[in-house]
């Protein structure tokens, strides 16, 4: 995906996004907006020149990795030089946030943002995806064994009770 061409409408379903080789996070266009975290945002741009002609529709954002001024980003892989990809973020609860911060970047730096969609930025965004699957995964597993134990634990119980009644 070029950042500079698609608008944020024509990827309201998106998941995950591999953007252009040479997108980059503009760090010189960032911002963050406190509310007990700091809400940490920064245009995602491709090209040498910025451009205010164009809508910034794709953030990458992060909680807690800038200081709440201007191009103070420095959230996970900000600068890796080969990153291209983006992982939506889904936590309702801090999309609010990071659209005040994005808001906050359009007054400040005169551009727009009409349909803004904000991405962790990772250097694989399939492998990233991988990840949450396997630990999500992990999770369920874990979640099966503790059932199963608390399930052997009532029916040990229940025994020994049942026993100790003379029912068996």
């Amino acid at each position: 995906v070029d950042p500079t061409k698609m608008r944020g409408g024509q990827l309201q379903d998106a998941g995950i996004i591999n953007f252009l080789d040479g997108a980059f996070v503009d760090s010189t266009r960032s911002m963050g907006f406190k509310n007990v975290d700091t809400y940490c945002v920064a245009p995602i741009t491709y090209g040498d020149k910025p451009n205010s002609d164009i809508a910034y529709d794709f953030w990458a954002v992060g909680k807690g990795c800038c200081s709440g001024k201007q191009a103070d980003f420095h959230c996970k892989y900000f600068n890796t030089p080969h990153a291209n990809g983006g992982v939506r973020v889904l936590a309702d609860e801090d999309r609010s946030h990071y659209r005040l911060a994005v808001q906050q970047a359009e007054a400040t730096y005169k551009i727009e943002a009409t349909h803004p969609l904000f991405f962790e930025w990772v250097p694989d965004a399939d492998q990233k995806v991988s990840d949450i699957w396997h630990d999500g995964f992990m999770e369920f597993v874990a979640a099966v064994c503790c059932q199963l134990v608390f399930q052997v634990f009532l029916v040990v119980s229940a025994s020994i009770f049942f026993a100790k009644l003379g029912y068996f």
